[in-house]
Formats: C-alpha cells, structure tokens, sequence
C-alpha cells in the first residue's frame, strides 16, 4: 500500500503489519500510542494540536490532555535517543512528528541537516543562547515544510545548515552559513549584531529570517540542481523542480515543457500536492495570458487540479494559494480572499500567497493595499517562480492609481527581464500614452500585439469577468490613446 510505511531517524512504521521497526527489531507499543504515531507519521513535520490528535487517536470518547501526553512518552521511552530529535513538542500547541516520510520519497527529496549553533566562548549563558535559537530556527523550517529536516546528524543529507553565536561585551554576534553538499560549497550566509538585551525579543523574528532565507537559497539550489542529468531518471521531485525553472522563464515553449515536466511527476506521485498546482498553473498561463481563450476547458481542468492539490494537502500555502488564483480567475473575488487569506495565515512570508492576495485586493477596487502586498512579495523572494505575475500585477496597480510614470517603470524593468510575458506590454502602451508620450506609446502598442495579438485581443475585445468596468475603460483609454484602433 503506497504511503503505508514511513521511515524517521533509524525507525520504519509498518503501518500494514501494525509494526514498528527498530534497530534491533520490533518494538512494542500500546494501541492508543501506535494510533497517535501512525497519526504523526501520515502528517510529516506539521504540528498535530490537543484537540485533532484527541478527535483521531479517541474519536468514540473523550481524551485529557494526560492521555495524550502518556501516549506521547510511550512513544519517548521507545524511541530512545532518538525521541529528542524526532518528537518535538510545541507547548501548548501540539506534537510534531520529524521528517516522517515513506522511504521511497528520500532519495528525492533535499533533506536538511540543522546543526546546533555554537556558543563562543563555551559557557552555559552562551549555550542557552545558542539552545534557544537553534530550536526557534528547527521549529520554523518544520512548519515551513518545503525541505525534509534530518531527525539528527545525517552524512548522507544535501544541505547543512550551522553557525555560530558569539558573545563580546553587551553585543552579541551571530553568523550562519548554508552548505551544498552535491557541489561542496557554500551557497548562502548571514550575519546578525544585536545588543544581548535585545536578543531574547528578537530572537523569534531573526530565526524567520534565517529559515526564510535559507528555504530560498535551497529551493534555488534544487531548481539549479534539476537543470543536470537526464530528466528519465528523475523522480517526481526533481521533475517538479526543473518544472519550476522552465516556469519561471515566462515563455510559452517553456509553459509547455513545464507542464510536460509536472504532469510526469504526478504520474510518478498521484499524491503529489504541489505538482497538482503547478500544472493547473501552466494551463491559467495558457488560456488567460499567453493566450486568451477563456471558452475552453483550461480553467475548468486547472480548477479540478487546484482543487485536487488542496484535497491531497489542505496545509501546504503554495497549493491554497494556487487555489486562491484559479478561484479568481472565475471570478469569485470574495472566496479568491478567502482561500488566500487562508494561505497567508499558513505561511506569513511565502511570497506566491502575497503575490496572489494583492491581485485579489487589486481588482477588488483597492490597487494601493493591492500593491503594498505585491512590493512585500518581491521583497521576500526577488526571483519567485511566478514573479512575471507579480510584476505585471504591481504595473496595473499603478495605473489604476494612475501613477503613471512608475507603471512605466515597473512594466520596463518587468519586459526587461521577461520579455515573452503579454501582459506586461500593454500596459505599458496604456501608461506611455496616458503620459503623452505619443511614439513610445505606439512602438509599446506594436510590441504587444507582436508578443501575443490572441492575449492582446481576448483582453480588450471582451471586459474579463474579474475587471472592474471602470477599470477595463481605464485600460481602454490608454490604449485608445496609444493608437488602438477596434478592428
């Protein structure tokens, strides 16, 4: 049975056989604490609270936070050494279970290895500081759940993360370093300099940072990564990851090898959530910006996907997100915000569920908090996998705002860097003309039209559903002024 037997740290659930497999073979476990780990191994590295632990593991009575709290030190005593590393308890919150994946998953999946941050000089305030930061950073990669963490050291992981926290005087100095294995180098760093009073308040916010940083560094590393090799042998991870790269070029040859890409990967893992959304995502670029052909069955085929994707995995942001998207494109503005705030309030900084929530408050009729979060989302990640959207949408929310001359700006930074991407253009040609700038505007028209005339038509011919009439007039007199004439 796919999915039925999950591997942590040197431990195999047999989940089928009702086993759990140590080092020196079987190890016995009461009902109820076997339940509750087989309920932490089907949800990897995602923070199980009291109450839907309680509503699984008991779901005929009633269960006190002792109950649960015995099972969990059955399931301790029987891990061992390992148990520290494995089970991490969030007070108050829950139990989350580390790295409990099926087996076949970890040859493709980059696995991180955290290392304890060390304290410089070796004294026990030093070692409290450097306990306390390592666990905030371990603790925000788990809930982040784009990279599997190491339940302990690991030779065999891709990444490492380490670092260390230096004390002098009041000033408390911390440097953290990220290692790629495959090629031996170092692939990002950073360094903090705060005074040591300071340091217990920031210290939740410094280790967002770092988990925030390095999660980007090794999602780019992967991308880099899934350029080499033959893509025959790929697993569905490494698929979904050269995916992404072609995703990110914004051409429409690469749309389409992308979705090649994806739709292999899912083969190779139906349960794969985040291949689910990127493909439904090729076919939205196809039917609504590289081309424009809302009549087809494009949006309902990457509707039943998002939607597939959500099902397989209702905590993953990027696949909430994704769903917000395609909701909004049917134009459902108000679920579109629900579904997005949702993904915002999963992953704070993930820049696609931003990116997604100011296009939504956008063409909701409120372009400038649109556009406050579509600046945060190129601020948390420069080189986003959908930044073409993002850029594209901050233009638009200048021009409804009719601050013109940073839509001019942002759309020729935005062509700069994808040139083969639609929608950018005209909106360009539209803020040129609104400026009086007569032959730029016209060259601006020109170039549109010679990128995709089917984009360009399918968005003046007919006012999409999710436009505002006002705006689509807006949109039209720029265009009008640029020298567009209907055919």
């Amino acid at each position: 049975m796919p999915g039925a037997t999950y591997r942590f740290g040197r431990f195999t659930l047999d989940i089928p056989r009702g086993l759990l497999l140590g080092p020196d073979g079987a190890v016995a476990l009461r009902p109820k604490s076997f339940a509750l780990l087989q309920l932490l191994a089907r949800n990897p590295d995602r923070l199980l609270s009291h109450d839907e632990i309680a509503s699984t593991v008991w779901p005929e009575t009633t269960a006190t936070d002792e109950s649960i709290v015995q099972c969990v030190r059955d399931i301790r005593r029987v891990l061992g050494a390992d148990a520290n590393t494995l089970i991490r308890t969030l007070p108050r919150r829950g139990y989350v279970l580390v790295s409990a994946v099926p087996p076949e998953a970890t040859a493709d999946r980059p696995m991180l290895e955290v290392q304890p941050v060390a304290p410089v000089p070796d004294t026990a305030a030093g070692r409290a500081l450097a306990e306390s930061l390592t666990e905030e950073v371990m603790t925000d990669l788990i809930r982040r759940r784009a990279v599997l963490i190491a339940a302990g050291p690991d030779g065999q992981t891709r990444y490492r993360l380490y670092g260390s926290i230096r004390t002098e005087g009041d000033r408390v100095l911390i440097h953290i370093r990220l290692i790629d294995r495959d090629i031996t180098a170092h692939i990002w760093s950073t360094r903090f300099d705060r005074h040591r009073d300071e340091l217990a308040a920031l210290q939740p916010s410094l280790a967002r940072e770092i988990a925030r940083a390095a999660e980007q560094a090794i999602a780019a590393a992967e991308r880099r990564h899934a350029l080499h090799g033959a893509v025959e042998a790929f697993g569905p991870w490494r698929l979904y990851q050269r995916g992404l790269w072609h995703s990110w070029r914004c051409t429409p040859a690469d749309n389409a090898e992308a979705r090649r890409l994806f739709q292999r990967a899912i083969e190779a893992d139906p349960a794969f959530a985040a291949g689910h959304a990127a493909l439904a995502m090729t076919y939205l670029y196809d039917g609504f910006i590289y081309d424009f052909a809302p009549g087809s069955d494009s949006l309902a085929r990457a509707m039943a996907m998002a939607n597939t994707a959500v099902r397989l995995d209702p905590e993953d942001a990027t696949v909430r997100a994704t769903q917000g998207m395609l909701t909004f494109v049917t134009g459902d503005i108000r679920a579109a915000w629900d579904q997005t705030s949702l993904a915002m309030a999963q992953a704070e900084d993930l820049a696609w569920a931003r990116s997604v929530g100011g296009l939504v408050k956008l063409y909701a009729g409120y372009p400038s908090e649109g556009r406050s979060l579509l600046l945060q989302a190129q601020r948390i990640a420069p080189h986003d996998v959908h930044e073409g959207i993002t850029v594209s949408q901050t233009v638009i929310s200048y021009y409804y705002d009719r601050e013109y001359k940073q839509a001019v700006m942002a759309a020729q930074a935005g062509i700069a860097r994808y040139p083969a991407y639609p929608l950018t253009h005209r909106w360009l040609a539209a803020a040129l003309a609104q400026l009086g700038q007569k032959q730029e505007a016209r060259d601006a028209l020109r170039q549109a039209q010679a990128v995709s005339r089917q984009s360009f038509l399918g968005y003046v011919r007919k006012r999409p559903s999710w436009f505002r009439l006002e705006n689509h007039e807006h949109m039209l007199d720029g265009l009008r002024k640029a020298g567009w004439r209907a055919p």
